[in-house]
């Protein structure tokens, strides 16, 4: 709850020194892979070659004069061999969206822009096995079948926050951009029992798209 506070202000900081002079939003497709550790560049290159460990999702951003708004949303469907013998795989839908706010030091989208970013949101993971079918019409519930503990591990949710610098590169309407994120923030919501998500500490993202605006 400490941790969630000061993020609050953090970003509330951020808000107030907003000053409207110039706006433009853009919108594009965000792909992101997480590491444990601390990654070096060759850390980064290497789990992008694996293909593996990848949230896909879209973006949205407003910049008014040197302020960023924007959110950031994945959404994936994972899959594991499953250890029930009349099922091939297991399968989960995992979901994260972030609010962020920023700095950038051009004031424009316009060619190179870095910026440093904060952002807070909420992550999840629903587990998808058919174990409601196996059921039938027994009357017994899912925490019967699983036990209380392992009932609540079929939901995993949790708060995220983090911190992020990156560089972004716009040519006419078009743009890329790339970030590396620490998250020091990932805990269930308060007065609650599930599982958090487990949110890699470590993120870099990519994203493109389109730039209306300046």
């Amino acid at each position: 709850m400490k941790k969630l506070l000061i993020f609050l202000v953090i970003l509330s900081g951020i808000s107030v020194s907003v000053s409207a002079v110039s706006t433009s939003a853009r919108f594009g497709a965000i792909l992101d892979v997480g590491f444990v550790n601390s990654p070096s560049m060759s850390d980064i290159i290497k789990e992008i070659d694996k293909g593996i460990n990848f949230k896909p999702g879209f973006e949205f951003a407003m910049k008014i004069n040197r302020i960023g708004f924007g959110l950031n949303s994945f959404i994936m469907f994972n899959r594991t061999k499953s250890t029930d013998s009349e099922l091939l795989w297991d399968w989960t839908l995992d979901w994260m969206g972030t609010l962020n706010i920023g700095y950038h030091l051009a004031r424009t989208w316009y060619f190179l822009d870095p910026f440093i970013e904060a952002g807070l949101g909420a992550a999840g993971r629903v587990d998808l096995s058919p174990w409601q079918d196996s059921l039938g019409d027994t009357g017994y519930t899912g925490a019967d079948y699983y036990g209380y503990d392992d009932y609540n591990r079929l939901l995993n949710l949790s708060l995220i926050g983090y911190i992020a610098a990156g560089l972004s590169l716009r040519i006419d309407m078009l743009y890329v951009s790339g970030k590396l994120s620490y998250w020091p923030l990932n805990s269930p919501p308060p007065a609650t029992q599930f599982m958090p998500y487990p949110v890699k500490q470590f993120q870099f993202a990519v994203s493109a798209g389109f730039v209306i605006g300046k």
